[in-house]
């Protein structure tokens, strides 16, 4: 329950802000039921086809694998393409994606969304994984404006081998601050995302291309304190597909707001 000197428009805000921030989540890519980004894709255009590894050398491959170092994974591949994915459901629209090595052990990603909003996420590389590691960015939704802050992050989003039935977890501590209307809202809260291979070999459609991809459910849930008040928690239950040499291709998630997809459309 919100405090008691709370009027009942300023309840609404700070429990539809909290709603909202659980979603956005899903957006950023926490564990990877992520990435909602915009390009010049179209659903009425021919779809590109995605990207694919075009190293035919063995030695070529060989050397760019070493030179990722802790960030080579076949099925979540660092390159210097840009990505086009569109996104489907209840809130359609489109975005890029662009990834930048950092060094060995961590890199950048950018999306771009057609609505004019540009994430960035910082991911860590180790021998075991990759972990979208920090959510630092600002975000503006209709309405809303939001700076979020992590704290402390553990686990993987994405192990090195992945077998059927393999499970793991990432965690977050978070810290949020924004506003939502004409309220301003600071938020603390904790997400914890869970994640289990289903299979190697699913056979998905995107971006009117066909592919072989790692089918991983995934789970997120997510509790905010505003105000010191909890705010409703959520769970939220997605689907991934991840294809070897190409990464990302198709996505389900499903939530209290409905079901949302993202596909991979093309690749420049």
């Amino acid at each position: 329950m919100l405090e008691n000197n709370t009027s009942r428009p300023a309840r609404k805000t700070l429990i539809s802000g909290g709603l909202c921030l659980a979603a956005l989540f899903f957006v950023m890519g926490c564990g990877s039921l992520e990435r909602f980004t915009g390009s010049s894709n179209s659903a009425d255009s021919p779809a590109n086809p995605g990207p694919t590894n075009t190293d035919s050398n063995p030695a070529d491959l060989a050397s760019k694998t070493a030179s990722l170092g802790n960030c080579a994974n076949e099925y979540y591949p660092i390159g210097g393409q840009t990505a086009d994915y569109r996104i489907t459901g209840s809130a359609p629209g489109s975005y890029t994606l662009t990834q930048k090595l950092n060094d060995p052990n961590s890199f950048n990603e950018t999306r771009v969304f057609d609505s004019g909003v540009n994430v960035t996420t910082n991911w860590i590389c180790d021998p075991e994984g990759l972990r979208n590691a920090q959510y630092g960015s600002n975000i503006s939704v209709e309405n809303s404006n939001f700076n979020m802050e992590t704290i402390e992050s553990t686990g993987l989003t994405i192990p090195r081998e992945l077998s059927v039935g393999k499970a793991w977890d990432a965690s977050y501590k978070v810290r949020v601050k924004g506003t939502a209307g004409n309220m301003p809202i600071g938020s603390d809260g904790n997400v914890v995302v869970r994640n289990k291979v289903v299979s190697l070999n699913d056979k998905v459609t995107a971006g009117g291309k066909e592919y072989e991809a790692a089918k991983i459910d995934t789970e997120i849930t997510i509790n905010l304190t505003m105000g010191g008040q909890k705010a409703p928690g959520m769970t939220i239950k997605g689907t991934n597909w991840f294809a070897k040499g190409v990464g990302l291709v198709k996505q389900e998630v499903r939530s209290p707001y409905g079901v949302q997809g993202v596909e991979l459309t093309g690749a420049n």
